[in-house]
This record gives structure tokens, sequence and C-alpha cells, in this order.
């Protein structure tokens, strides 16, 4: 069939439905009790003799009951009392084996409502499954079956005329000879009450069927093994829910006794991508139409699955041999949780010994608000082992919605419900024997629903949300059709809105996403579900974004001493919605370095961590700038940091001046050097005073107030030849703390220095030498040094020279140096008398440059056929510029177009009184070359020289010898 023939087909379909209850918009509940049964049998195992029974249960009415057998006409009428059951046993022509159409179906009709269970049992294998009425039924299914051992098979009937189908198989499939897919689809027309059976070697889940009436579909395997390839095969048998009936919420356990768990499938219906989420591997899987999962559920990991559109799930017991528990594999469909009933009436299977069923189960799932009530045949079931199902979509969420059990029972009639009638939980029956099992729903509810407006089913919760971290909003809802779901923040609509990104549909929910939240995420948050009845909107919820504090206020330093100071500060305007825990003042230093130092009431003892708005710093140092950051911490993080730049009180300047000299500056000059106090602890000046005698037992005899200022030197002016004076420095600042000085002399008589300079040292660069001294010692000076003589020789070129400072300073750099060359230097200090003794000799190597020439290729020759020799000039000692390491040989072949570069090492040259050379073999064989050498050094290669060009010959000697070789 064509895509666009299929394409309208839908739509026919879709017009032709029919719409019950639009006026008042009421749910019609029915389900699997009717009075119409429109039953199919499938064909097992050829080992097995199956017996097929159906077990009709009546209400609180007595039911007049007729079977129809579509295949030989014949039928049979029974009344059955209220609140009973019979067995009916089908005659087993009615199996159906043959490919194509059949009649081999029965009708079950009935005066009141009765509920069918049919089974096909053998002590070996079986199953069975809930029949539904035919009013439960719909035009369309997605199959399910397992991985086939022997075959997969499906049955499809039709009770209306003129019943087409189309089939769309997940793979390629053989019919007649023809072959069907997606993109080829069987269609079939079934005559009024036929049916249409087929069988394949592939596996059939998924595979889609189309109708323009409503249909019976019946599924499974004739015998194949769960999981694959597991000993031994078995029958299964399910009754199909149309699509129209699938749901998406799901909760899931395993059966009774299994020590490995059981298997599930999940095949996506909708036309629309599907997306899975399974909420104990927390993850989202998405299948296109047709498309399946499988997974196991292992021990007591029960979980809860929904579908982003509708999905069939089935549940499959795993084979005998998975865990040596006597039983065997069989399918159920699950019910969605809209599906459970409030009430249940059940027959298990005849407990005959020729079913070999010994062991009966129900599989119970209920919300925890309604787990104590349960009533089994009249009786409240207490101790009831309850396993607890996730159904947030987080599994540690503290709150748990539904629980499951599974209990034991007796053969026979059941009826199990609830005290509290509004009560729903979902029922599976299950019997296991030594080499056989089967199960089937006990119930369940199904629902025509008219179109009606959205109501939300799940109001959006307020949330906290830690800054930077995600978080989400989910609200459910339910409408017909289905709506469309649209946020809301403060009242606007959040479609065009910069955080559209979020709105997501996730699963059963719509869904709400804030990635990396921020400030600008709070608010007050509503969902919107719309569909063309109306539309219903939520309660507000409330979103707040836990983050770091705002910055402290009004930062305030206060009682600034010499040593110390109080700082103070208000708290954050707004604390970030968590508590303040504490404050973290920084105190840095003016490179920006956060120094371990403590503060009153610290937490630490190398910093201070508070939980007050103020502190004293104490033992700082006077004089000083410091800056002080303030930080507001609460369980998420530090606010912003409010800087404030402090300087510290002077204080009494701690020490004498240093290094206090007085020193013969000329004829008539004395020249008084110091350096300041180690520590000033100010703004510092100096009162220097100066006797013409020393003065004795402290009586004041100075000659006169010499300076007052904030230099470190002055002089003594006028002086007659050869006088002595005495001189004392007093530093001050603020505080005219007054520290003495040692009292030195000094005298006007000038010499040329007695001693040399000090702890001379150089740093060579290539062309340059950076020298630095110390003067010689005091006493050795003579007087004031006003400059220096520095003296350079190269120990191999006549380069020499003479450098004279124009200052006292101690350091220079010397230029225009030759690379790699050894220079011997001394330095002699001078006063105005002249100069004094050269330093020892310093010697120091220039660093290596490149050559500065090329090498001097004089001849390039060939040596035999493919060995060539070359040989050039030495560099001279000057232009190598360094140790020459090697060559870089350079070899064009310009009848190839290939280049070549050898390095060679020094060691493989040949020298010879000025000339080098180099022999080069395994060059190719009949070649143009042109040849270039460039020496290098440590700093790199020389400029290349000149290209000599050579031939290489043929290689007939090689030819030659391979000749031999061969011989």
């Amino acid at each position: 069939m064509e895509f666009s023939t299929l394409i309208k087909f839908i739509m026919l379909l879709s017009s032709t439905l029919p719409l019950i209850g639009v006026a008042d918009s009421k749910i019609v509940v029915s389900g699997n009790r009717g009075r119409k049964f429109h039953l199919g049998l499938l064909y097992g195992s050829p080992n097995y003799q199956f017996e097929s029974i159906a077990i009709i249960n009546t209400l609180t009415e007595a039911a007049n009951v007729s079977i129809f057998n579509l295949f030989d006409k014949s039928k049979a009428s029974y009344f059955i009392p209220a609140d009973s059951s019979r067995k009916v046993i089908f005659d087993r022509k009615l199996l159906n084996k043959d490919v194509g159409l059949t009649n081999r179906s029965v009708i079950i009709s009935s005066d009141n409502d009765i509920q069918v269970d049919v089974y096909q049992m053998h002590p070996l294998s079986g199953d069975g499954y809930l029949a539904l009425p035919t009013n439960a039924m719909g035009p369309e299914y997605v199959i399910a079956t397992y991985t086939p051992t022997i075959a997969s098979q499906f049955l499809v009937l039709a009770h209306i005329n003129s019943t087409e189908i189309f089939i769309s198989f997940p793979s390629e499939t053989s019919y007649l000879g023809q072959t069907y897919s997606r993109k080829r689809m069987l269609h079939v027309a079934i005559p009024h009450e036929h049916g249409f059976f087929f069988s394949s070697t592939k596996d059939l889940t998924g595979t889609l069927i189309y109708s323009n009436h409503d249909l019976v579909v019946i599924a499974g395997n004739p015998c194949t093994t769960i999981p694959l390839g597991v000993q031994y095969c078995d029958f299964l048998i399910e009754q199909l829910l149309p699509t129209r009936q699938l749901g998406r919420n799901y909760l899931l356990g395993n059966f009774a006794d299994r020590k490995f768990g059981d298997i599930y499938r999940v095949v996506a219906a909708s036309p629309n991508i599907t997306t899975v989420w399974i909420n104990t591997i927390q993850q989202n899987l998405t299948l296109p139409q047709g498309s399946f999962i499988e997974f196991d559920i292992i021990g007591s990991n029960n979980t809860y699955l929904s579908c982003s559109q509708e999905c069939l799930v089935a549940h499959f017991n795993k084979g005998f041999r998975t865990d040596n528990v006597l039983t065997d594999s069989m399918m159920v469909i699950v019910a969605d949780m809209e599906q459970y009933r409030s009430e249940y009436v059940l027959s298990t299977l005849p407990s005959e010994s020729s079913y070999n069923i010994d062991r009966l189960y129900l599989n119970i799932y209920i919300s925890t608000i309604y787990k104590d009530g349960l009533l089994l045949d009249g009786v409240i079931m207490k101790s009831l082992q309850w396993k607890e199902i996730f159904i947030n979509t987080t599994v540690n969420d503290s709150s748990i919605n539904y629980l499951y059990t599974a209990i034991a029972i007796k053969p026979g009639r059941h009826i199990l419900h609830h005290i509290n009638n509004s009560a729903t939980f979902g029922v599976t029956q299950y019997g296991y024997g030594q080499a056989t099992a089967y199960g089937l729903l006990a119930g369940i509810k199904l629902n025509f629903t008219a179109r009606y407006a959205p109501r939300i089913v799940q109001q959006p919760r307020s949330i906290n949300i830690t800054e930077d971290k995600n978080g989400f909003l989910e609200c459910n809802a339910t409408a017909s059709p289905e709506p469309i779901i649209i946020w809301l923040k403060n009242g606007i609509d959040l479609e065009a809105d910069i955080n559209g990104t979020h709105l997501k549909d996730f699963h059963l929910y719509g869904r709400y996403n804030f990635l990396r939240a921020d400030a600008n995420d709070e608010g007050q948050y509503q969902c919107k579900y719309t569909n063309d009845v109306g539309n219903a909107i939520s309660k507000i919820a409330n979103v707040f974004v836990f983050r770091p504090p705002d910055p402290v206020r009004n930062v305030e330093v206060r009682n600034i001493t010499s040593f110390g100071l109080n700082i103070s500060w208000l708290p954050p305007e707004f604390d970030g919605r968590q508590p303040i825990t504490n404050y973290t003042v920084r105190l840095l230093n003016y490179r920006n370095t956060t120094l371990k130092h403590p503060c009153q009431f610290s937490y630490i003892r190398d910093g201070c961590i508070i939980e007050n708005t103020a502190t004293y710093y104490s033992n700082l140092t006077p004089y000083t700038i410091y800056y002080l950051a303030i930080e507001a911490n609460n369980i998420v993080g530090e606010s912003l940091s409010q800087f404030i730049k402090v300087w510290t009180d002077e204080f009494y300047p701690k020490g004498q001046v240093q290094n206090l000299h007085a020193l013969g500056y000329n004829l008539t000059t004395i020249k008084i050097t110091w350096k300041p106090p180690r520590y000033p602890n100010g703004k510092i000046g100096y009162l220097v005073y100066q006797w013409s005698i020393y003065p004795i037992n402290g009586t004041d005899t100075r000659l006169n107030f010499l300076y007052n200022g904030t230099d470190t030197y002055t002089y003594t002016y006028g002086l007659l030849r050869n006088s002595t004076r005495y001189y004392q420095v007093i530093p001050y600042n603020i505080k005219y703390s007054l520290f003495d000085s040692d009292i030195v002399n000094g005298t006007n008589f000038i010499q040329a220095p007695l001693g040399y300079s000090q702890k001379i040292n150089g740093i060579p660069a290539l062309f340059s030498i950076h020298l630095t001294w110390l003067p010689p010692p005091v006493s050795d000076r003579g007087g004031v040094i006003i400059s220096y003589s520095i003296k350079y020789n190269s120990s191999k070129w006549n380069h020499n020279n003479v450098t004279i400072t124009k200052s006292a300073n101690t350091s220079i750099i010397l230029h225009n140096l030759i690379p790699f060359m050894e220079y011997k230097i001394t330095i002699k200090a001078a006063t105005a008398a002249g100069y004094g003794p050269e330093s020892p000799s310093l010697f120091i190597t220039t660093l290596q440059a490149v050559p500065s020439v090329q090498p001097l290729l004089q001849n390039v020759s060939l040596v035999n056929n493919n060995t060539i020799r070359m040989e050039w000039e030495t560099i001279s000692t000057r232009n190598r510029r360094g140790i020459i390491l090697g060559y870089y040989l350079l070899l064009r072949n310009t009848r190839f177009g290939t280049v070549e570069n050898r390095t060679i090492n020094v060691n493989e040259v040949t020298t010879i009184g000025k000339n080098e050379n180099l022999t080069a073999s395994n060059l190719l064989y009949y070649s143009s070359y042109k040849v270039s050498l460039q020496a290098f050094t440590i700093a790199g290669p020389s400029p290349r020289s000149i290209e000599f060009d050579v031939n290489t010959l043929q290689s007939g000697m090689r030819i030659f010898l391979c000749g031999l070789i061969k011989m």
C-alpha cells in the first residue's frame, strides 16, 4: 500500500470513530466485563495436545450464556447462577494453525455482564489471557510477542461486515510469495465474523495493524524460550489492547519467587516519537512507532515506567532453567495505572491434576495510602510483605507513592476489593506448575473518554534550587483530545521567553527544566494545559534559588592605631535565602597577597573567620597600607568581596640610621651619608648635628645644628684643609622619636682609595656583559667615591677598552662585545684625589651566537657512482662565534625534484690544515645534485654556502652484483 493511501485511510478511520458523551464530557467506563466476546485460540507446539477452556464468571446477577462455534456452526447454551463460575471446554479443531483467512473462532453472548478467562494448557506448557468484550476493541493495534524459537503468531478477528486491515511489519516478511515491510503494507479484507491468522519465524513484535472497524487481536508464540536459548520452550498467548486503550504509566514488579527476575518489553504505539522513562535506571529512551526495548527487572528492583505517548508493556516469566524455580515461561499484558479497578472477581484455573498447576499467586499494585484495607473474600488481608515502587523521577525522593506484593491464594473463585470504594489497585493472577505456568490480568478498567477539557492531576510543587545546579517542575494533567502544555512565570507565557528551551514534555509529566539556575529563575510558575475543548491552569509553584549572599554593607574602620584597628559592617541586604553562617575577613598587603594574620574571635589561627559583624586586628606594622576584604558566607558559597583601604598610624622610628659615613668630598667639604632606620614607622625626617671635638660624658658641645630634612645625605662646606668634624644623625617622624646615631668623625683630607671594589659579578649575553659591584670598604675609600674605571680585554683578539662611569653607580652594561669571547675585567674606584688600585681580574665569556659567515665551499667531486666528497675552508675563530658542533648538508636532486637534509657531526669531518672535507654516500644513482653546507653552533646555523653541481653515475656495478647473487 502506498504511503499516501495509508494517510487517507487513517484519516478515514479517525472520522468514523464515534464521539461518546461529548455534551457532558463524561468518561464511560468499560473493561473486561461485558455481554459479547469474540474468542480465538492459537496453535501450540506439535508435541503437546493442549486443552483449551474458558472460565465464565457471573457477577451479582445470573446469566444465560450462549457459545457459538463459527467453525462448525455448533451452539451451546448455559444458565450460570449469580456469583458463580463455569468451565467450558473448546474443540481442538478451533486452534488456528494455517496462515490466511480463518473462521476458527468462538462468540460468547450473555444477557448480563460476565467476565471470561481463556486458557490453553498442557502439563508441560500453557498460558492464558483475559478476554475483553467486543465493545472494548479498537481499529489500531501494535503487536507484542517474544523472540521466536519456532515462530511468532497473531490472530485478527473481525465481527463487522466489510472489515479491511493493513499490516505494517517491522522487517521484510513474506506472505504468499510477496514481501511486506514498513514501506509496503499487507492489505487483507476479512469477511463478517472471520479472522486472519499469521505466523512467521521472525519476531513480530512491533507489527502495526490498522483497520476501518474494531478488531480483536490475539498474539503469542507456539513455543519459545525465555530468555532466548534457555531450555525449554513454552507456549505464550495474550489478547492485546487496542492502541487507543494503551496507557502511559505502569508499575512493574516481578513474579513470585523468581531469583533472577523477569523480562519486560515496551513497544511504542504512537506515530510520534515515544520517550520511555524507566525509573530504576534513571534514563530516557526514545522509540519510533513499532520499535521496542527489552529489559530485565532483577530482585526487588520493582520500578515505575512511563511513556510520553501510548505504549504497550508485556511481562514475561523466564524459563525454569534460569533459576531452577519450578515454573515456566508465560506472557502477561501490563495494565496502565489508570486502568486499575476497585474490585476484582477472579477464578483460578481448576486444580485438576492434568494441568499440573500446584501454586497460585496474585501480584497486587496499590497506592501507599490504600495499603491497609484490602479484603480477600471478605477478610482483611494482614501482614502483607510490601515492596516499594518509587514513582518520582528521583529514586532518593522521600515520598514512596506505590507498593507491590505477591501473595499465594487457594484454587477457586475469589473476590478482592477494598474497604474504601474509591481505592483502585492493579492485580495480575498466575499459576506455577512443575513444568508449566500461566498468567493473565485479573481484570482491567478501560475508559472510553469523551472530549473534555484538561484537568490537572498533579500540581507543580514549590522547589528550592541551589545556584548553578539543575532543577525542574513537574505538572501532570489528563484531557481528551491530548492537550499541549505551556508554562507561565509570574503570569507571563514562557513560550517566547529566553528560557523557552527549558520547555520539555517528559514522559507522563509536563516538565520545566532549570539548567544551572540563577537569580533570574526565581518566580511564580504555573503550567497551563490547553486543547480545543478548554484549558486548565495549575496552582502557583514558587521557585526560589539558593545562592551566595549579597556583599556586606557599610564597612567602617575605626580606632586606627600604629599596630591595630577596629572594623565593622552590616549584614548583606539579601542573604541568598540561606542563613549567614559566618564572615571571612582577609588582610592583604599592597601586592594583593593575603596575609596569614588572625583577628579577634576568629575560628582559625592563620586567618579571620568570625560570626560577628565586627572584629579587631592587632600586631600590625605601623605606617603600612593594608587592604581589607570582607565576605559573607552561607551554605551555598561566599558573597562578592567588599574592599577597603587602610593605613596604620605612624610610630616612633625603631633603631638608629644605618651605614652612617662622613668622608672628604673635596679640599673644603665633607659629605655625610646614611640609610634610613630598619623600621622608620612613618614618614621620616633627619636631624644632623656636628662637633668640632668629640663630645665627652654627654655634655652638649654641639658646634651647630647642621641639617633638618628628608634626604639621606648632607655636606659641611668651607672647611680648612685637613679639618675634622664629628657627626650624629637623629631620625624622627610625627611621633618625634629620638634614637641618636653613633657619633662618626669625618675629615676633608682626601686621597685616592686604598682598597678596590668588592664582590664583582657579571652576567654575559651575546654582545654584552652586565657588571655589578660594591664600593671599597669605607676605611679604604679615602673620600667620597665619585666614579669608577672599568677596563676589559679580550683574550684572543685586540678588543680592549676602558669605560669611565660618570657617577658613583655600582653597575654598568658593557656593549658591542664579541660573541663567545672571554674577557678579562678589572675595576678601579676614584675619589677627587685620583684612582685606587685595580680589583682582581674577573674572567667572563660572552654567549655563543650563530656563525657570522658561511662555510667557503671550494670543491665537490664524485668518489664513486653515488658518493661525493666536499672540501671547504675552515671558518675563522672570530667568525665562528661559538663552538662548531657540525654541519647541515643540503642535497637538492634536480632530476627527481627531491630535497634531502643531512646533519653531519663535527667528528665526521676531516680537517687538513685550513681545509675540511666530508664524504657523503648513498645518493641516488644517475641524478643531478646541487650541494650546499651550513655550519651550526648551539645558537643555530650559519648562512648557507654557495651551491655546487655534481652528477652521480648509473648503478651498473650494483646490477652486476645482483646478477651474481641470482646465479
